[in-house]
């Protein structure tokens, strides 16, 4: 235990030494974040944050420009989408090249059209292979549809009525602004329906504490690249500080772990107290003893996975490959990259045995306030850090020493003079392929993004929320929604908080008793309440496609007692009539037209490359395969660039070539980034 003890003492002298440039490193991206999240602020002050970008081809009318304005002043829409005018060819072309996400054309006498009945169809254009922002648009679009065709419904459903009763011009007119004054007043008073509550003990939003534990989680996975210079060892070195000074593998991985941990806990300390200084700060944080018991766990976590990578990589030229190749390929499937609920569904129960959703919890305590669940959470990440530990010190003990670095063709100074210019390109090829986390690393990133390929193919991108206290009309119609969000139903409104907070859902619904007459009485303000979990970020796009439903519901519900109120259906439903097709409730009657195609509808096209507008959606991708795409060439770049630093620093150039050596050490990895690049894009 002594010479444990000294040769601790040792380690942290050793990175004492290097403390100024790890300090730096990881001051790094926490100021370029703070300088961003600055600027973002002052910028947004005057503009609008990046949203959907959606196309609009209309022509020029009051009507056009009015509904416009009205939807851009819609708080679902505010929340996600921009609108800007464009012709029908340039917004194809611009979807196609993903300047824009959506186009929105929309024919001739498009409003003229709906108010008198000849309705054609409107078209939506996406990218073949749908995105995020082209489901979330896709999704807001059928919900607002929905309720316009509930309402042409029963304009139309009128005007058949109308024949068989007999109405004049006059009374039919009457109806109609009646008709149209109730929809309308339901329909624009909606925003006022639902109190949001969110299960969180601080006030932060959502979407804060989303993106802020999330970003904490990725910063802690990048923990490696700031201690680079002190973890990274050669393997004679270890093997002589195991023979002559008696310390094994195992404790020196151990004294190693135990550095790196406390400069973990160091640099998590040091963000903490900055975030709690801050001055204006807008994030509240809340501590206590399970949270800061949890964050220790998932910084023992993050400290054991860091020592393994580096124990499983031979040269520091490669090291940070691996290190930001795992954290985006975990942290994509820990929910970092997407929010867990538009994942598709075998993705987000994959999700339950990643670790780094677990740090990601862990860190969400910190900005909730929420302690539901930290113990199992503790657990894991202890778990996974014995684990790592287990199987670094095995690999150690297990592993051949490495060999001491061949050299090669002109690369030595004093022995260029004999050896042979030709020799030269294979000598720096063979170096670079015998980089084995080099072509680990990347055989990683293809097989984990072919296994998700795979599943998105076999998944179903899928929001859900879960309700309780609705009748059961209701009840039959969320329960049988389809598309990207769907409805569960709960027994009770514990039970809907319990799957809110365990994050079985998105978000829930509470729907008061009475929820109809209410509305129609004018009564409805905050009679629909909404409980959003600690990282909900698409409670209002939920919300549009409910009311949707409510409206729906509730609408036929008014149009049914009003059409008996003047004497033209009986109480129980309607009148049947051979005379003009009509058959059945006016429920049945409005159903048929809608289903008919007779109301106005909006087509949804799919562009493609070199391919006609199809009907169907290839796939709908949310795996960031462009920014993994990117990061290959730009790490294996940086891996080359590495590799002559040190290169240079062991005066391994030759004076002769001091072109060629620079171009061939960098381009060959470059070329190994580029192929798994192209092949990346091409699986999807």
């Amino acid at each position: 235990m002594g010479r444990f003890t000294k040769f601790l003492q040792t380690e942290y002298k050793r990175a004492a030494v290097r403390l100024p440039g790890i300090l730096l490193k990881a001051a790094i991206p926490v100021c370029i974040a703070g300088m961003a999240v600055f600027c973002m602020q002052k910028w947004f002050r005057d503009v609008p944050k990046e949203k959907i970008k959606i196309g609009l081809s209309a022509e020029e009318s009051i009507y056009a420009d009015y509904g416009l304005r009205f939807v851009e002043g819609m708080d679902s829409t505010k929340a996600y989408c921009s609108f800007e005018k464009t012709g029908e060819q340039a917004g194809k072309e611009a979807v196609k090249d993903g300047s824009l996400q959506a186009l929105l054309v929309l024919p001739e006498n498009t409003v003229e059209g709906i108010l008198n009945g000849n309705n054609v169809q409107a078209k939506l254009y996406l990218a073949d292979k749908t995105d995020l922002q082209g489901l979330v648009l896709e999704t807001l679009l059928q919900a607002g549809v929905g309720s316009l065709q509930t309402a042409q419904g029963e304009i139309y459903t009128i005007s058949r009525l109308a024949g068989i009763y007999g109405l004049d011009g006059e009374q039919i007119q009457s109806i109609y602004n009646d008709v149209d004054a109730a929809n309308l007043k339901l329909y624009l008073n909606r925003e006022q329906y639902f109190r949001t509550r969110r299960l969180s003990r601080t006030e932060n939003e959502g979407a804060v504490n989303y993106y802020g534990s999330s970003l904490l989680a990725l910063y802690f996975l990048l923990t490696g690249l700031f201690f680079s210079a002190y973890l990274l060892r050669d393997g004679m070195q270890e093997k002589i500080i195991a023979g002559r000074a008696g310390i094994p593998m195992g404790m020196q991985l151990a004294a190693r772990f135990l550095v790196l941990f406390t400069g973990t806990v160091c640099l998590g300390a040091l963000i903490l107290s900055g975030m709690l200084l801050l001055p204006g700060r807008t994030v509240t944080l809340r501590l206590s003893l399970q949270t800061v018991s949890v964050l220790i766990c998932g910084l023992l976590a993050v400290s054991a996975w860091t020592l393994l990578l580096s124990c499983f990589t031979e040269k520091k030229s490669v090291f940070p490959l691996p290190v930001i190749l795992t954290a985006a390929l975990l942290g994509y499937g820990a929910g970092c990259v997407v929010p867990r609920a538009l994942m598709p569904r075998t993705m987000q129960k994959l999700a339950a045995y990643n670790p780094v959703r677990y740090l990601k919890k862990a860190f969400l305590s910190l900005l909730s306030g929420n302690t539901e669940g930290t113990g199992k959470t503790a657990g894991i990440l202890l778990g996974t850090a014995i684990l790592c530990m287990a199987i670094a010190v095995f690999y150690k003990k297990e592993s051949r020493h490495a060999k001491a670095p061949e050299s090669f063709h002109g690369m030595h100074r004093q022995k260029t003079h004999s050896l042979p210019h030709t020799g030269l390109p294979t000598a720096i090829l063979r170096r670079t392929l015998r980089s084995k986390m080099l072509w680990i690393s990347l055989l990683f990133v293809l097989a984990c993004s072919s296994a998700v390929v795979n599943i998105e193919k076999k998944s179903q991108n899928q929001v859900t929320a879960v309700f309780y206290g609705a009748e059961e009309g209701m009840t039959q119609l969320l329960q049988e929604k389809t598309g990207l969000v769907t409805f569960e139903s709960c027994a009770s409104e514990e039970d809907v908080k319990k799957q809110v907070l365990l994050g079985k859902a998105e978000c829930g619904y509470i729907l008061q008793d009475n929820l109809q007459n209410e509305l129609l009485d004018g009564n409805g303000n905050w009679s629909i309440t909404v409980y959003e979990n600690e990282e909900s970020t698409l409670t209002k796009l939920v919300n549009e496609v409910l009311f949707e439903r409510v409206f729906y519901q509730t609408s036929l519900t008014w149009f049914e007692g009003y059409l008996a109120e003047k004497g033209f259906i009986a109480e129980d439903g309607g009148k049947g009539a051979a005379d003009g097709g009509v058959f059945g409730s006016v429920k049945d009657i409005t159903d048929s037209i809608i289903r008919s195609g007779e109301t106005f509808a909006v087509e949804t096209l799919y562009l493609s490359d070199g391919q006609a507008e199809k009907s169907a959606r290839s796939s709908a991708s949310t795996y960031p395969v462009r920014v993994m795409a990117a990061l290959c060439v730009i790490l294996c770049t940086l891996t080359g660039g590495l590799q002559l630093v040190q290169d240079k620093r062991a005066k391994r150039q030759h004076k002769y070539h001091r072109i060629l050596i620079p171009v061939l050490t960098i381009g060959y990895p470059l070329l190994l980034g580029v192929a798994a690049g192209t092949v990346l894009l091409w699986l999807f």
